[in-house]
């Protein structure tokens, strides 16, 4: 090695350090704001057992019977769903009748 490349190659080891020490700091520094990967693990399992565990219920639900033949025929369901029409007993703006 030749006396002039000598310094600069000194220089340029000692600024690699200086970067590779802050390069440590931002590095711990990332790593202290990041998730641990077993808890993020973790918290996936608990969510996907929850969901599983909803859609069960779901399914238990929708294998009940549905209404009869006939349920919406009936003069109770027909009686609600004329009272729901009008305006006046509902309370819904709109024209009502002049009776």
């Amino acid at each position: 090695m030749n006396k002039r490349t000598l310094p600069s190659a000194l220089v340029a080891r000692q600024s690699r350090r200086r970067i590779a020490r802050s390069m440590g700091f931002l590095t711990r520094w990332i790593a202290s704001k990041m998730e641990d990967p077993a808890e993020r693990e973790e918290k996936w399992v608990k969510h996907m057992r929850e969901t599983d565990a909803k859609c069960d219920e779901l399914k238990k639900r929708w294998n009940q019977p549905t209404k009869t033949h006939g349920y919406w025929a009936k003069d109770k369901m027909q009686t609600t769903f004329k009272f729901s029409l009008d305006p006046i007993l509902t309370n819904a703006p709109g024209k009502t009748q002049g009776w």
